[in-house]
C-alpha cells in the first residue's frame, strides 16, 4: 500500500516507469558489442536477451504467489526484454517512430479495455505495450542523455518535471468515472487522456516518463561529482535481487495499515538494502541473482561450443560420415 495525500504522489506511478526506462537503458548497454560488431555477436545479444526476458518471466511466476499486496512487474520487463530484442540496432528515427506507434497503441488498449476483457498482460497494472514504450524511451537516454553535456541533462530535467507535474494536476481535475455517465465517445476521449497511474493512457505515459527523466537527468548531473553516491550505485548494481527480496519480505507485510508506518518503513527498506548491497560489493560485481541469470544467460548462448557429430533416432551418437551419408540420401 502507497502512502495517501501529497506524500503519496511521488510513489504512485512514478517509481515503476523510472524502473522501466532504467530497463530500457539497460537493454542498451547489454547490447552495445553486438551492435557494434555485428554478425554472430549481434545475434548472440539478441538471443542472450530474449532468455534474460524469459528467466525474468520465470521469476515473476515463482515470487508472485508471496508478493501479498505487491504487483509484481517482471513479467512485463520479461515481454519487452523478447519483444524488444532487435531494437538498440535501430536507429533514432526508427527508434522516435516505434516509441510514438507504442504510445497510440497503448492509449487504445486502454480506451479498448473499458469496453471489452482484454488479457492481463494488455492492462494495468503493468501493461506490456505501455512498458515497452518506456523501455524504447531508456534506449533513448542511453544514447542521447547519458554523455550528453550538464546543461542539457538539466535542460531534460526541467521539461519532465513540467510534464510530471501537468500529469498529477490532470489527475485531480479529471474524473475517469464520470465517462460511465455519458456516450461512448466521451468514454473513449477520457480514456484516451485519463491521468491515473499504471493505466496506460497518452497522458499518463507522458507525465511517468517525464518523471524517470527528471530523476535520470538530475542523477546524472550529481554522479559527477565523485564516489559519495557509491551506496546508490552499489545498490543499482543489484536491482534484481534487491527488488525480488523487498517483494518476498515486504509483501506479507504490507496491509492496509501500511500507510500508517510510512515513512519509516520506507526509509528503513531502502537504508538497509544500500548497506546490504555494499557488503555484497566488497566481494562480488554483481548480486546473487544477477550472477545467476549472468551465467545462465552466458550458457545458453554461448557461440564456442565445439561441434558434435550428429545424434541418431535412438539418441546414439553417429559418426560425422554417418551423418554426412544421410544427409545427401535426404537431398
Amino acid at each position: 500500500m502507497m502512502p495517501q495525500g501529497e506524500a503519496g504522489v511521488l510513489f504512485i506511478g512514478f517509481p515503476s516507469a523510472l524502473f522501466a526506462v532504467l530497463a530500457g537503458v539497460s537493454l542498451s548497454i547489454m547490447s552495445t558489442r553486438g551492435v557494434r560488431e555485428g554478425g554472430t555477436a549481434l545475434a548472440s545479444s539478441r538471443h542472450a536477451l530474449m532468455v534474460r526476458g524469459a528467466l525474468l518471466i520465470v521469476i515473476h511466476q515463482l515470487i508472485d504467489p508471496f508478493s501479498g499486496d505487491i504487483s509484481v512487474v517482471l513479467q512485463a520487463f520479461g515481454i519487452c526484454y523478447i519483444a524488444l530484442a532487435c531494437v538498440p540496432r535501430w536507429t533514432n528515427r526508427a527508434l522516435a517512430v516505434l516509441l510514438l506507434w507504442l504510445a497510440i497503441a497503448s492509449a487504445v488498449v486502454h480506451a479498448v479495455s473499458f469496453m471489452t476483457v482484454l488479457p492481463p498482460f494488455l492492462v494495468a497494472p503493468y501493461p506490456a505495450v505501455t512498458w515497452a514504450a518506456y523501455m524504447v524511451v531508456g534506449v533513448l537516454v542511453h544514447r542521447l542523455l547519458v554523455a550528453a553535456s550538464v546543461p542539457a541533462q538539466a535542460m531534460v530535467a526541467v521539461a519532465g518535471l513540467l510534464a510530471a507535474v501537468t500529469g498529477t494536476y490532470l489527475s485531480d481535475v479529471v474524473n475517469i468515472d464520470s465517462a460511465f455517465q455519458g456516450s461512448r465517445d466521451r468514454l473513449l476521449l477520457l480514456a484516451l487522456i485519463n491521468p491515473e497511474t499504471h493505466t496506460g493512457s497518452f497522458v499518463d505515459l507522458v507525465s511517468a516518463t517525464g518523471g524517470a527523466l527528471v530523476v535520470i537527468s538530475l542523477s546524472l548531473i550529481a554522479g559527477r561529482a565523485g564516489r559519495w553516491l557509491y551506496p546508490l550505485q552499489a545498490m543499482g548494481s543489484m536491482s534484481l535481487t534487491v527488488y525480488v527480496v523487498h517483494v518476498l519480505t515486504a509483501g506479507a507485510v504490507l496491509t492496509a495499515s501500511g500507510p500508517t508506518y510510512f515513512p519509516m518503513l520506507a526509509v528503513g527498506t531502502v537504508l538497509g538494502s544500500m548497506a546490504v548491497a555494499m557488503i555484497i560489493r566488497t566481494r562480488f560485481n554483481h548480486g546473487p541473482l544477477e550472477w545467476a541469470v549472468r551465467r545462465i544467460v552466458q550458457t545458453v548462448s554461448c557461440t564456442t561450443l565445439p561441434p558434435r557429430p550428429a545424434l541418431g533416432r535412438s539418441g546414439a551418437l553417429r559418426s560425422p560420415s554417418t551423418a554426412q551419408h544421410t544427409a545427401t540420401d535426404l537431398n
